[in-house]
């Protein structure tokens, strides 16, 4: 369950090989990330453009593209940097060329695209600092009776008065969680023959039997914590 970074790997984010990436991704507002302790991986409207794997033994770092399953046309200049491999001085041509194909396919994935404009709006633009939530992490999944459920935004409030922002205790921070549905299915649900996507019913039940779990539930708010008082961006 935990995200958060661990301590080598966000250090290695501040030195300038990792400085540089990462200034070179956030620069996209169109882009979201997730965190997994020693990795990073960068959305563009729910698909997966790019992960960056950090090995804490041997310092070594590893930016993995796209899985070629989405390149549906001949795409020639991508492929050749997929294929050569992605470095810090193709990263930024990388990322127009993966987000530029994403963008002329049919994305059926809305939900996932309206969240991470919602995370982005809410974080990042002109009315960041009029917001009181700060969004911390997308699809963040717990175990509930033996199978994963995740959910859509974790936040915390952060209240936009100046004082109390900056001089926020950590003993002091509430955990929100919003889950986002999209369109006629959002109450009921839809079932076919090779899956079943939830409604809010279920995550209702889902959230409710979590909080239940106190000891999940501890780790799950010192996770969402940790990772607000450390986020690298």
């Amino acid at each position: 369950m935990a995200r958060k970074l661990t301590q080598k790997f966000f250090a290695w984010l501040q030195m300038p090989v990792g400085s540089q990436i990462l200034s070179t991704v956030v620069q996209y507002r169109c882009l979201s990330l997730a965190m997994d302790s020693t990795s990073l991986r960068v959305y563009f409207q729910g698909c997966k453009v790019l992960s960056i794997k950090h090995y804490e033994n041997s310092g070594l770092f590893v930016l993995i593209p796209l899985s070629k399953q989405y390149i549906k046309t001949s795409e020639p200049v991508l492929e050749s940097i997929i294929n050569s491999g992605i470095t810090q001085d193709n990263l930024q041509n990388y990322l127009d060329l993966a987000i530029g194909l994403i963008s002329r396919r049919d994305n059926k994935r809305q939900e996932e695209r309206i969240r991470q404009e919602i995370a982005t709006v809410n974080n990042c633009s002109r009315e960041a600092n009029d917001t009181d939530f700060f969004v911390v992490d997308q699809e963040y999944g717990v175990t509930v009776e033996g199978k994963t459920s995740k959910f859509d935004l974790v936040t915390v409030k952060w209240l936009s008065e100046p004082e109390q922002r900056k001089n926020f205790k950590k003993s002091n921070i509430e955990t929100i969680i919003f889950e986002l549905k999209l369109g006629k299915e959002a109450v009921g649900g839809t079932i076919n023959e090779t899956s079943e996507s939830a409604d809010l019913k279920n995550h209702i039940r889902d959230f409710v039997n979590f909080q239940n779990d106190s000891v999940q539930l501890s780790k799950f708010k010192e996770d969402i914590i940790t990772m607000f008082v450390n986020r690298p961006v």
